[in-house]
């Protein structure tokens, strides 16, 4: 019994620890978000998707296989952490911020946490909001890589609006609940929770090369083939090519001095008819 009870303290006091320690983060979380809140919002969101973008890189890989796994392969340490690097500065500089005064500008034009306000704001979220911050992220994201202008507006054109259908999915139910039992102040931290889930999925769509339109390589040149030379003509047959072109020769000659006798004949009957023609004068 004293063993059982000894255990049962060690126990009470481990949870006891883990509980302060956790109401220690929250009661620090709350402490930053009134102190600054853009900042400490901003700061969660980067570090939400730089874990985010871990995870999709790493899933990319335990998936690939083939042509796939080699371009896997060949990235460096350098290019994943900077690609980590741009989808997390995307998250702290303008999808924090933004979520933050969002918050704070819906709670101010639909207030209230009744049934026809917290839809009105569920509609609102959805049809403005979404749209317009999924498009943003997928801008932000291609010109981080380097993409031009057009390929930006046919990655828009391709994915925005699938994109915007799953996001549906997803955020709905969480807005439904965040409007109406989370406070103001710890909603950007929910919608990270979450967010670490769905922005694994942002960043495939945003920062793999299949979700950007890459420019083709130009192909790759092929040298024609040269001719190949003309087989010399065996004994027998150069024997033949001989004979062949002295008939030819032959005929030939045959044919100018026929040709010389006609001349020959038509001149002397015209000499004659001349002279018959003077006759008769």
């Amino acid at each position: 019994e004293a063993a059982a009870a000894a255990a049962a303290a060690v126990s009470a006091v481990a949870w006891s620890s883990r509980h302060r320690r956790r109401m220690g983060f929250v009661a620090f979380y709350t402490r930053c978000v009134h102190r600054a809140p853009y900042t400490t919002k901003a700061v969660g969101t980067g570090v939400t998707y730089a874990f985010s973008d871990a995870t999709a890189q790493a899933l990319e890989y335990g998936l690939s296989s083939g042509a796939s796994r080699e371009a896997e392969d060949a990235k460096s340490a350098p290019e994943r952490a900077l690609r980590t690097l741009k989808f997390s500065a995307v998250g702290a500089c303008w999808v924090g911020p933004l979520l933050a005064a969002w918050f704070n500008v819906m709670d101010a034009l639909v207030p209230g946490k009744t049934f026809r306000p917290i839809a009105k704001k569920l509609i609102i979220d959805q049809v403005i909001q979404g749209p317009f911050m999924i498009a943003t992220m997928y801008a932000w994201c291609a010109a981080l890589n380097g993409r031009t202008f057009d390929q930006i507006q046919r990655k828009l054109d391709d994915s925005l609006w699938q994109t915007w259908v799953n996001s549906v999915y997803v955020w709905a139910p969480v807005q439904i609940a965040q409007q109406a039992v989370v406070p103001i102040h710890y909603r950007v931290a929910v919608a990270n929770i979450v967010s670490y889930f769905w922005d694994t999925y942002l960043s495939y769509m945003m920062m793999t090369d299949a979700s950007v339109e890459a420019p083709a390589p130009e192909p790759a040149l092929v040298p024609e083939p040269e001719p190949e030379p003309e087989a010399a003509p065996k004994p027998d047959e150069l024997v033949e090519l001989r004979r062949r072109r002295r008939v030819i020769a032959r005929h030939t000659t045959w044919r100018i001095i026929d040709d010389d006798d006609d001349d020959e004949d038509d001149e002397r009957e015209g000499r004659e008819g001349r002279r018959e023609g003077r006759r008769k004068a």
